[in-house]
């Protein structure tokens, strides 16, 4: 507008034109740098399949993390309300068992129904073969690590 009134040179016009252009790439190249810390910020949060209870943590707030070089778990959780009994049993026994069957545990004078998720297929050094069953906590309170008795067919 101030060159249509001669108020400024051409030559004025081109660097102002040269400015505008430099403005506006700098702020399409802040707006690429917004976008790429967002994306970094979003990607550098860990978000649990389920509602869960971390157990053990391997890693630290703030810690970079790369997976490519090692296959480390950074958390150990546990889904909230459900938990795994383990135990042993004979060849005998584990062979009348299979997974997704119906069983009973007992944790603290208290009977839950329980699925078979596991059964290993190799006896371990005292010759049992494992065993692992889910169970439903809804009403208790207990905790890792505390002693449960599997009822088996």
């Amino acid at each position: 507008d101030m060159f249509d009134r001669t108020l400024i040179a051409e030559h004025d016009l081109e660097l102002a034109k040269i400015a505008a252009t430099n403005s506006e790439a700098q702020f399409e190249a802040a707006k690429a740098g917004l976008a790429q810390a967002q994306y970094e910020l979003d990607y550098s949060v860990v978000h649990a399949p389920f509602d869960g209870i971390v157990i053990e943590r391997h890693v630290d707030v703030g810690q970079t993390i790369i997976t490519r070089q090692q296959a480390v778990p950074m958390a150990l959780f546990v889904e909230r309300g459900r938990m795994a009994a383990h135990g042993g049993t004979s060849l005998q026994q584990i062979k009348k068992l299979s997974n997704g069957q119906a069983v009973n545990v007992r944790v603290d004078g208290k009977n839950h129904d329980a699925t078979i998720s596991r059964l290993a297929l190799e006896p371990d050094s005292k010759g049992l073969y494992g065993i692992t069953v889910i169970f439903s906590t809804e009403d208790s309170d207990y905790r890792v690590g505390q002693p449960a008795t599997i009822k088996l067919p």
